[in-house]
């Protein structure tokens, strides 16, 4: 590996980045309506002189958006690289409490704010600004730079795996959620489901009604929020990366005439799946059933409303070239040593599992820190943007550089 001086001057032009957030994030992107924002994402890209795919990507109950695919093939051998953001956000979080507007993408004291700024049109422009940086200057990249802006990431990876049933020949990936600039080697898993419990809820006569059956079954599930308490169900490996984990959140309820249903979120740990999640809550319901005369229950993983599930894999070796090139390039940019693992991503889940399921090297290392999510006036700093485009481009001249 040759780890000398850089003959190529590497500069980002930050405010061409910012400005490139900021037109991302003007244009709404919720799930399932990216299209507008890949087309913006597209035409930029292609200003760059990159080959772009407008890749259109089917969606449950017949509905279709797009994803931005662009490719930059060097003059000679070498490994295929991925660089990964999501385009589509969630809902604007309690609209009512938000003191700047969510699409106006507003800079104020160094903070860059909108709907969609942190999570993660910030660190998409980062990915484009080094690239940009790198072809000004005129570095002669070995293999293939594939950008992908994928629509479909918040309900479980809609977009990275249709990429991934068109190509799946990347031999490494970053992609950059928000990681507050950590090295991420590992992350949760999601399991995402229904419980719905059957009754009657009839005022009169005695009755299995479903909510009062569902607040027993709730109650149990409690000591899963932290498996070392006693009681708790859920069969799993502790994984010393991942501490805290695994845990279970029901995160949305409703009810009607002769049913009640819990929507529920797992973050898993390596080792547990789909299968191992709905096993464990069957054996919970066997174990309520004295308890709930007149109940039946119907439990659907994943739900029915369009999602899918993130994997949990075991950490990716931090001695890949990949890791250790970009370990060295965040201790050059910035002068501190870079922290490596789950970090500030601890808990939360990205289109890298999907990746790593694919057999592919994936890291996340990204601008933001989610400090409560969803977030009301959604922001990031606009110096750690800068500084991830520096620290990516410097990343993948490091690896041009690999013998």
């Amino acid at each position: 590996m040759n780890n000398g001086p850089s003959p190529h001057k590497i500069s980002i032009n930050a405010l061409r980045l910012i400005e490139l957030a900021q037109g991302l994030i003007r244009i709404p992107s919720l799930l399932g309506q990216e299209t507008a924002v890949a087309r913006f994402l597209a035409t930029y890209l292609q200003g760059l002189g990159l080959a772009v795919e407008l890749q259109a990507v089917p969606f449950p109950a017949g509905q279709g958006s797009h994803q931005t695919i662009a490719r930059w093939r060097g003059s000679r051998p070498g490994p295929k690289v991925l660089l990964c953001g999501h385009l589509d956000t969630l809902e604007i979080f309690r609209p009512d409490q938000w003191t700047v507007p969510p699409y106006e993408a507003r800079v104020v004291d160094g903070w860059l704010y909108g709907q969609g700024s942190l999570n993660m049109k910030a660190g998409l422009a980062a990915i484009v600004a080094a690239v940009e940086a790198l072809r000004q200057a005129e570095v002669d990249l070995p293999g293939e730079i594939v950008i992908a802006g994928v629509m479909g990431e918040t309900p479980g990876g809609f977009g990275i795996q249709h990429l991934l049933r068109q190509e799946r020949d990347f031999e490494m990936a970053i992609v950059t959620e928000p990681t507050n600039l950590t090295v991420s080697t590992i992350s949760v898993g999601t399991v995402q489901g229904r419980l719905r419990l059957w009754g009657d809820k009839l005022a009169f006569n005695p009755h299995p009604n479903p909510i009062y059956a569902m607040v027993k079954v709730l109650q149990i599930m409690g000591p899963a929020y932290d498996p070392q308490l006693p009681g708790g169900w859920l069969t799993f490996e502790p994984c010393p990366d991942l501490p805290g984990y695994p845990r279970i959140n029901a995160h949305r309820i409703r009810s009607g005439q002769t049913y009640c249903d819990i929507y529920f979120d797992t973050r898993i740990v390596p080792g547990q799946n789909d299968d191992t999640v709905r096993l464990d809550l069957e054996n919970l319901l066997a174990r309520l059933k004295p308890e709930l005369p007149g109940i039946t229950w119907e439990l659907l993983i994943p739900t029915p409303i369009g999602t899918t599930n993130f994997p949990a894999l075991p950490a990716v070796p931090p001695e890949h070239p990949l890791a250790q090139s970009l370990i060295r390039s965040h201790a050059l940019i910035t002068g501190q040593p870079a922290r490596v693992g789950a970090g500030d991503r601890l808990g939360l889940a990205s289109d890298a599992a999907h990746l790593r399921a694919a057999g592919i090297y994936a890291l996340e290392y990204g601008p933001g820190k989610h400090p409560r999510w969803p977030m009301t006036d959604e922001h990031i700093l606009i110096e750690d943007v800068v500084t991830a485009a520096q620290v990516l481009a410097e990343t993948l001249l490091a690896m041009s550089q690999i013998d």
